[in-house]
């Protein structure tokens, strides 16, 4: 049985800040960018439990052929994205953000 997905609103924003940034360097990289985060979350909705733990509960994916992972954790019912983050930003902001 597969989980829905549910994204945190940072997660969304997170999304759509990478979306535009990559539709400014270049014509439709955006929507590929999409495409790798919904190969990545199918990923996530068939094998959760698959993927390194990041931090207690929450597990990480990096997507492939972009430089970003996503963060989740999978509850009973559901599976929340907590975060889409660039494999060089700071650890610590992370961490601040899913430890709320």
């Amino acid at each position: 049985m597969t989980l829905p997905v549910a994204l945190t609103a940072e997660a969304i924003n997170d999304i759509t800040e990478i979306v535009k940034w990559y539709d400014e360097q270049q014509s439709d990289l955006g929507n590929v960018f999409i495409e790798h985060l919904h190969l990545a979350f199918n990923s996530i909705t068939a094998t959760p439990s698959a993927f390194q733990r990041y931090y207690r509960n929450v597990r990480k994916i990096v997507l492939k052929k972009f430089p970003y992972f996503v963060l989740f954790r999978k509850e009973k019912t559901i599976i929340i994205i907590h975060a889409v983050f660039h494999t060089r930003r700071n650890p610590e902001t992370i961490l601040l953000r899913i430890k709320k």
